[in-house]
């Protein structure tokens, strides 16, 4: 009881206005004076929580990254779905990356930094990511940097343990169903013992620094800088309950860089937001989203199998708006003939109602399919072959829809990419708190359409019906 009545009270935290004041002005000061460019380089699109008017790119090659470089914002995103890849995959992607971020930023002039977005309950390919960016980086002795910390989605670092709240409870990450993923499954909730499990001993604990939560809130900004320093440490883990946590962070951050050091992050979705000094603004209204001239249904497809997007959809099918909706038995993926026939007839009663009018629900099974044949590359070829098949039924459905929810990373990547053919768009903002709403590209199947990306592990169980009905009732 002890150690949680500890956890809670560092939450409930409240910086004195004076040291609010005094960091908010450092760090606007610092911002203004970066000349550098932030490149976000996200495993899935789901990474752009926390944002807005950022522009996002699914195409890293030389003309893309040119233009990336060529704008007056000071971020941009590089959606590679990476989480959906083999580890062979991930690395030839993240050097392919890197050295034409370093091309563009020859060719302009601009340096960068960069962050490596990933999942805030630490599933994705890691360490491979982060020691392959830095590899393809001029300087070697990057120190990194580990910030799992996300406010949007309830996920805290407090005395080294991360944790996600799931209503009035902290669950250490090691002990919550995110930790048991079959392709990037952890037994670790302490990250110092997390990054010596994921390095396979080859970085134990010993070698992991820590900024304490105390550092932070007592402003030692040259206790933080020198831990960081710290030749002892290979990786650095940033302990972080609130953003202001994290401001005091990125201080420190901005002061190491100009003082010549070298750094590769590793960051759920609310440090890139902190650390480029974006504001805070108010929830899209679903009036600013919705195709009012468009009198076809909307579409909505789940692809996610967590525990929270069950109890989400089990929440939209109680809605009176007067949905369609129709499950995809993803079970036939392993029998060529029956997926052909199950994904027609997903396709033809979308495309009926939708036509009317009505919105289109399309779920995967509730039931996944644990094949359990294999390792965790061959599982993760049976999931990829189910997103093709879901990617596939958005891909053939011809009627325009009035708007698009997709809930599930991989999902929601693989139909903007395949499906719809988006190669950059803009990160609009929020319809909800961790929901990130596109701006679709104009060499997109669909240009100009709000395109809401839905994660899996985000919201509480209305969350999903709320959107979605106030999309219908626009």
């Amino acid at each position: 009881m002890g150690e949680e009545r500890e956890v809670q009270s560092f939450l409930k935290y409240k910086y004195p206005k004076d040291r609010e004041e005094k960091v908010s002005s450092l760090l606007n000061q610092l911002i203004r004076e970066n000349d550098r460019m932030l490149a976000v380089i996200d495993d899935d699109p789901t990474g752009g929580q926390t944002v807005h008017d950022i522009n996002v790119y699914t195409n890293w090659n030389r003309k893309i990254l040119l233009k990336a470089f060529q704008t007056p914002q000071n971020m941009f995103y590089i959606m590679t779905n990476s989480r959906s890849m083999t580890r062979a995959e991930t690395a030839a992607v993240q050097k392919e990356i890197m050295e034409n971020l370093v091309w563009a930023s020859k060719e302009t002039g601009r340096r960068f930094e960069v962050i490596s977005r990933g999942d805030s309950t630490l599933r994705g390919h890691y360490p491979l990511e982060t020691q392959v960016l830095a590899a393809g980086l001029p300087q070697a002795d990057r120190k990194e940097l580990l910030i799992p910390y996300f406010h949007e989605g309830k996920r805290y670092t407090i005395n080294d343990i991360h944790y996600l709240q799931d209503e009035e409870r902290l669950i250490p990450v090691g002990s919550s169903e995110f930790s048991k993923d079959k392709a990037f499954g952890y037994e670790s909730s302490n990250l110092k013992n997390w990054i010596e499990e994921k390095t396979e001993g080859n970085v134990t604990a010993d070698r992991v620094g820590s900024i304490t939560l105390e550092m932070l809130r007592n402003l030692e900004f040259d206790r933080i800088n020198a831990v960081v320093s710290d030749n002892r440490y290979s990786k650095v883990i940033i302990n972080a309950a609130t953003d202001m946590d994290l401001k005091v962070f990125a201080v420190c951050y901005y002061q190491m860089l100009k003082k010549g050091m070298n750094f590769i992050v590793r960051s759920a979705s609310s440090w890139p937001k902190i650390v480029s000094g974006i504001s805070s603004v108010p929830l899209m209204e679903a009036g600013r989203i919705v195709d009012k001239s468009n009198r076809n249904g909307g579409l909505v497809i789940v692809g996610s199998h967590v525990m929270r997007t069950t109890e989400q959809l089990n929440s939209l099918m109680e809605s009176k708006a007067g949905l369609r909706f129709i499950e995809f038995n993803q079970h036939t993926a392993l029998e060529p003939a029956k997926l052909a026939q199950e994904t027609q007839k997903v396709v033809d009663v979308a495309q009926a109602a939708m036509a009317s009018g009505v919105t289109a629900v399309i779920y995967t099974r509730r039931e996944r399919l644990d094949w359990n044949k294999g390792s965790a590359e061959e599982e993760l070829a049976v999931t990829n072959r189910i997103a093709d098949a879901v990617t596939g039924i958005a891909a053939r459905i011809r009627v325009n829809p009035r708007f698009v929810v997709v809930k599930g990373g991989i999902t929601s990547s693989d139909i903007a990419v395949k499906a719809y053919q988006v190669t950059e768009g803009k990160i609009l903002g929020q319809v909800a708190e961790g929901v990130p709403v596109w701006r679709l590209g104009a060499d997109s199947r669909y240009p100009g359409m709000a395109y809401v990306i839905f994660p899996g592990n985000v919201g509480d169980k209305d969350t999903l019906r709320n959107v979605v009905e106030a999309l219908i009732e626009h």
